[in-house]
């Protein structure tokens, strides 16, 4: 996979700890709101760093976010890497510039990556109905393929929008517990019919990972991608683990900030179960638009937005978002999961 040329790459990862979510310049110091802009920041750039940390800062002044990590890159060169914050209020730790974050359903362009490796080594075929790989998951007499799970015109219930499936977010659970209660619930629409988000069929699309790569789903991830690629600050999250660097996640109680509610990350899985540093970020989108990942061609399927039944194009492509930010094409997607909100945009 040679890597194809970036004429102008601006990739940016942002990590908000909220409810709802060349030399360097000398580093900004520890005031009384934690890290005011600590890390890296290139002298060239010395203007639109200011006006970054500004950015980054006010939240944080404002008590509607404990603290930030951010990460620039233009032209494969590093714009700013940097902290603001705390990543601990009862510690009182100024959060650093590589603080390590829950990415929440960023984690879905890493299963479209995953899946479209293993296209690329013939296991899986992503215009092939589920069933070929999930033989005993109802399709309600719909013909789903595997890159309609992957746009989110599957039609199938999301699980994130079942009440009832509430309770599995707080204990771990078997796979097939979960796959069960999906199953159960009628399609929202017609396959192909429309596009809504859908959490469900990114899990189904990690069952399938698995069943094709002989792996788990952190498995594949973590050896295929992350250690591929050097991303040491990523992993699999874990309700249980102790990782070095790893941030505390905070929500807006009635009286201001407060610890985020618990979760085990066996639920929200292939959907959204990945942690990752703003820098780790940086690495992967430079890698994932320059050829360091996927060939050309399954490239081209990761940021092509598809078409619904009636011809009406969707948003929406595998796992990412394209659409236009302020006159320019973008390609983006966010991550919303208790206590952790993430941005991560490219512009060509």
């Amino acid at each position: 996979m040679g890597p194809r040329p970036l004429p102008g790459v601006w990739s940016t990862a942002l990590v908000l700890l909220a409810a709802c979510s060349a030399a360097p310049a000398a580093e900004a110091p520890v005031g009384e709101h934690g890290s005011e802009g600590v890390g890296f920041a290139a002298e060239a750039y010395a203007d639109q760093v200011a006006r970054i940390d500004e950015a980054m800062m006010a939240p944080v002044r404002d008590g509607r976010i404990a603290g930030v990590s951010v990460s620039v890159v233009h032209n494969g060169e590093p714009v700013a890497m940097r902290g603001y914050g705390w990543a601990d209020l009862e510690l009182q730790t100024p959060t650093p510039a590589d603080g390590i974050y829950e990415i929440g359903s960023v984690t879905k362009q890493f299963t479209t990556a995953a899946l479209l490796q293993l296209q690329e080594e013939g296991l899986v075929d992503l215009d092939a109905e589920i069933g070929t790989y999930l033989p005993d998951f109802p399709t309600q007499g719909n013909r789903i393929t595997v890159r309609e799970l992957l746009d989110h015109t599957s039609g199938i219930r999301g699980y994130t929008e079942m009440p009832e499936a509430y309770p599995y977010f707080v204990r771990r659970v078997d796979p097939d517990s979960l796959l069960a209660l999906v199953a159960a619930h009628p399609f929202d629409f017609p396959t192909g019919e429309h596009e809504i988000y859908n959490n469900s069929a990114f899990f189904l699309a990690g069952l399938i990972l698995e069943e094709v790569s002989g792996m788990t789903y952190e498995e594949y991830v973590e050896e295929r991608i992350f250690e591929s690629l050097g991303m040491e600050d990523s992993h699999y999250c874990s309700e249980t683990e102790i990782h070095p660097g790893k941030v505390n996640g905070y929500e807006v109680g009635p009286d201001g900030l407060q610890h985020k509610g618990f979760i085990v990350h066996n639920v929200p899985y292939a959907a959204g179960s990945l942690c990752s540093s703003a820098a780790d970020m940086a690495t992967w989108l430079t890698a994932l638009h320059s050829g360091g990942v996927l060939s050309d061609d399954a490239y081209q399927q990761l940021i092509t937005p598809g078409d619904l039944n009636d011809g009406t194009p969707i948003r929406y492509a595998l796992g990412i978002a394209v659409t236009p930010i302020l006159g320019h094409r973008a390609i983006h997607h966010g991550g919303g999961i208790p206590g952790f909100l993430t941005q991560t945009l490219y512009l060509p």
